[in-house]
């Protein structure tokens, strides 16, 4: 029995952004995996996040867990996603929180 090398890294990364383009590109086709509003909601994306996004826009979503709750990023501060440092569509941004009191 033969043990097949290592995978082409590049070959996979090019494969999966042109899946995920294809999906931004044509979010009406039918895919291997879920996506779509539904998905966000399931994955923990708060309603009123959601509804903030245009229609349009979550059709294609194809993301993982909403975790910037567990964050608790705050007013000024960065959110990157590692879809954005592989050049991918980023997640949504949490809504600012109030300024503080003065």
């Amino acid at each position: 029995m033969t043990t097949p090398g290592p995978p082409d890294v590049a070959d996979l990364e090019r494969r999966v952004q042109d899946v995920y383009q294809q999906v931004a590109d044509e979010p009406h086709r039918t895919y291997h995996f879920e996506m779509g509003p539904a998905l966000a909601r399931r994955l923990g994306y708060p309603d009123d996040l959601l509804d903030s996004i245009p229609a349009e826009a979550l059709e294609s979503f194809a993301g993982v867990g909403y975790s910037l709750d567990l964050a608790a990023p705050q007013a000024g501060e960065r959110v990157s996603t590692s879809a954005a440092a592989q050049g991918q569509t980023p997640s949504p941004q949490p809504p600012s929180p109030d300024p503080p009191a003065r």
